[in-house]
């Protein structure tokens, strides 16, 4: 399954969230408190999906779960070290062949921060 996150289309093919015993407390997670980690996470390192990529499959797979419906997820912090509250975060559940489309210009690198905005979140209500 593929999941678009800020401007990276990751895997979220074989993530498993019930890893190291945790599998309760992921089953105890509401969708906020889901939102409120990823919010932690990006005030904490904005590109967190470039540089951690394994943390980013696990929060987008945390996502899935939660809402099943959603195939993309923006978090977008003003700058690194800022509070959570800061981070903005925005959802949509995209076409197949939309997102097979991003993975196809990600794959060729045609792919960037630019591309993502137009064609995905400037139509999704912030």
């Amino acid at each position: 399954m593929h999941f678009l996150l800020n401007d990276a289309v990751i895997s979220t093919a074989g993530v498993n969230l019930a890893k190291d015993g945790m599998g309760a407390q992921v089953a105890n997670l509401s969708l906020d408190a889901v939102v409120k980690l990823g919010r932690e996470m990006f005030a904490a390192n904005p590109t967190l999906h470039r540089v951690r990529p394994e943390k980013a499959q696990r929060l987008a797979a945390l996502i899935r779960l939660k809402a099943p419906e959603v195939n993309a997820a923006s978090f977008a912090a003003p700058r690194p070290g800022c509070e959570p509250a800061e981070v903005k975060a925005k959802f949509a559940s995209l076409a197949v062949d939309v997102i097979a489309d991003l993975y196809r210009r990600q794959r060729d690198g045609e792919l960037d921060t630019a591309v993502v905005e137009r064609a995905i979140w400037r139509r999704v209500p912030a």
